[in-house]
C-alpha cells in the first residue's frame, strides 16, 4: 500500500492548529511538510503521464518534478510548478536560512495554501486525464 501524501499536507495543517513545540519549530515544520506532501503528488502525477524520473540526486528529482510542470502547455499544470517552486523556496528558507525570514507564522500559512492549491489542482486535472492524456 502506497502513502497518502495527502494525509502528510493534512497533518501539516494539524500541526498550524497545534501547540506542541516552540512556535517557529512548528512553522519551519509545517513549511517542510507541506512542500513534500505537494512535491510527491506531483510527482506520482507526472509519473502516470511519463515514465518515472531517475533519482541521480534529490535535487535533481525535485527539479525535474518542477521543471516538468513549469515547461507544460496546460496552464493549470504550468501553475501547479510555479506553486511547487515557491513552496520548495519556502522550505528551502525553513531548513536552511535560518534567520532570514522574519515572519515564520506568515511563511507557514503561505506553505500550506500553495500546498493546497497543488493537491486541489492535481486532483481536478486527474479527473481530466482520465478522460484524455496531457502530454
Amino acid at each position: 500500500m502506497s502513502f497518502d501524501w495527502e494525509q502528510f499536507l493534512q497533518f501539516a495543517a494539524n500541526l498550524s492548529q497545534s501547540s506542541i513545540g516552540p512556535q517557529e519549530a512548528r512553522e519551519r515544520c509545517i513549511a517542510g511538510r507541506a512542500y513534500y506532501a505537494a512535491h510527491w503528488l506531483a510527482r506520482k502525477f507526472s509519473e502516470k503521464i511519463q515514465p518515472p524520473f531517475k533519482e541521480k540526486s534529490k535535487k535533481s528529482v525535485h527539479q525535474h518534478v518542477i521543471n516538468y510542470f513549469q515547461n507544460h502547455h496546460n496552464s493549470n499544470l504550468l501553475q501547479i510548478g510555479i506553486d511547487l517552486d515557491r513552496l520548495r523556496n519556502i522550505r528551502v528558507s525553513a531548513d536552511y536560512k535560518a534567520s532570514q525570514v522574519k515572519n515564520w507564522t506568515v511563511k507557514a500559512q503561505e506553505a500550506l495554501r500553495f500546498g493546497y492549491n497543488i493537491a486541489n489542482s492535481l486532483k481536478s486535472m486527474s479527473s481530466i486525464t482520465k478522460q484524455m492524456p496531457l502530454s
